[in-house]
């Protein structure tokens, strides 16, 4: 529930460091150098309960977040089914404090996230693997972050179903490149062999 956003660890911390520290280990061993790998490092982060270690929920401080724009009579004028999902979610009666803790919380996991990509990138760099590394960046679903009085996913509004596709391989994609089309999932282990 977002009454749970705030400063601390959780389960799933403990899972993304754990992840990160693996996927670190595998890209130092010298194996990496000799023979063509894969690496597929699953975060958890940024996701439910946004619980975030302190160095980062402070960088959001909850006062500062900005708010979702819900225009007057858009929650009771919403599809029977948002409702619901609201009401399923116990999101019917959220006070704008527990929505700006919450934001920031999310926030601040996304910024906890980017530094563990960052690292892992600096390891293929120190290791020498970056030009000869794909790097893909996804995600399986957006976040509603209060946007439209929902949370979480199970909706078809951009924030729950744009999501992330960023590809990265020097000297070997145009860097910076944007494709307005829509692309999916579902063909991405294809479209990299």
């Amino acid at each position: 529930h977002l009454s749970r956003a705030g400063p601390g660890t959780t389960v799933e911390i403990e899972v993304d460091d754990a992840v990160e520290q693996a996927a670190l280990k595998y890209l130092r061993d010298p194996a990496r150098g000799r023979d063509p790998w894969i690496l597929n490092v699953s975060f958890i982060a940024p996701h439910f309960p946004f619980v975030v270690p302190q160095r980062f929920w402070d960088l959001y401080p909850p006062e500062e977040v900005d708010m979702p724009v819900i225009p007057p009579g858009h929650l009771a004028g919403q599809h029977p089914v948002y409702q619901r999902l609201r009401a399923n979610f116990g999101l019917t009666d959220v006070s704008e404090s527990q929505v700006r803790r919450a934001r920031a919380g999310y926030y601040g996991l996304i910024t906890y996230l980017d530094e563990k990509i960052g690292r892992l990138i600096d390891a293929l760099e120190q290791t020498g693997l970056r030009d000869n590394t794909l790097v893909v960046y996804c995600s399986d679903h957006g976040e509603m972050a209060g946007e439209h009085g929902l949370w979480r996913k199970s909706n078809f509004y951009e924030h729950a179903s744009r999501v992330p596709l960023i590809m990265n391989w020097p000297g070997h994609l145009p860097a910076g490149r944007r494709v307005p089309e829509t692309v999916s999932l579902v063909d991405l282990v294809a479209t990299m062999i």
